[in-house]
């Protein structure tokens, strides 16, 4: 996570598979990731799988995370 970056800032990492597809995880919740067609889909879908994560582990809500 950088330093600046406010409580809910996640890096992510991105990789684009043989097939095209996107996938993207969240280095700070292992087991959150995310695939998509695109590199923009899947950054759009990533908020809404932290949030989901986040509930499921019993954290404390995330509403709008920075990525």
């Amino acid at each position: 996570m950088n330093a600046d970056a406010g409580p809910d800032a996640y890096g992510v990492t991105l990789e684009r598979g043989a097939d095209g597809t996107y996938l993207a995880w969240v280095d700070d919740l292992p087991g959150c990731a995310v695939r998509a067609g695109s590199r923009d889909e899947v950054l759009s879908r990533l908020p809404a799988a932290i949030s989901e994560f986040s509930a499921w582990a019993g954290r404390a809500a995330v509403t709008s995370p920075e990525i």
